[in-house]
């Protein structure tokens, strides 16, 4: 989800004096380190921006949390990334940023197909395909990615694999190039249907 990402980092500049510099300077950091898959340095540095933004406007808060919930999850710490992205989704909602609403209801979906959890995946993948209306390619692929994951939960590794196939077309077609949380999820949804076609 890392789509959502640039758009949220970019959008609010922070008031003139040293804090708030210094605060976005680590949030910089922090971008630097996910995109290079650098998770403990990324979390690090997420950490220190949000002590340093705290008490600004809430939008200043909205970065610095993402970054810090995704570098959770990217180090597997799944109970922690759910409580993390549940905080990001409360304040994405109180500062009406549908985007990155829709695009933490889908963080959380893919934390719980990964705590083993397949039907409140589902509840947040339905709310957020909900919330977003008409779909775009990149929307599309990731929607059958996601169903994919749940498939495999269930139990029907068959329906998943052909979900996930269905999600390249998509996927090409949209000329986005997938963040490391993507990525990732995709690898160890075939991985884990690889696995059960060998047993």
């Amino acid at each position: 989800m890392l789509k959502s990402l640039t758009r949220t980092t970019a959008r609010y500049h922070a008031p003139d004096h040293s804090r708030s510099m210094v605060g976005l300077a680590h949030l910089g950091l922090s971008r630097i380190a996910f995109e290079q898959r650098d998770f403990e340095r990324a979390q690090s540095q997420a950490v220190k921006a949000r002590e340093l933004l705290n008490g600004l406007a809430p939008e200043y808060g909205q970065a610095p949390l993402f970054l810090h919930a995704q570098s959770v999850r990217m180090l597997r710490d799944y109970d922690s990334a759910s409580s993390l992205f549940e905080q990001s989704l409360s304040l994405n909602r109180a500062i009406e940023d549908k985007g990155m609403v829709i695009a933490e209801l889908t963080n959380l979906g893919r934390v719980e197909i990964h705590r083993g959890n397949a039907d409140i995946a589902e509840q947040y993948f339905n709310e957020a395909e909900k919330i977003a209306g008409t779909s775009d390619t990149y929307d599309i692929a990731m929607s059958l990615i996601n169903k994919a994951a749940l498939a495999f939960l269930r139990g029907d590794p068959a329906t998943a694999q052909s979900l996930l196939h269905r999600s390249k077309t998509p996927l090409t077609e949209s000329g986005i190039e997938l963040g490391p949380d993507d990525k990732y999820d995709i690898d160890w949804l075939t991985q884990k249907i690889e696995e059960n076609s060998r047993t």
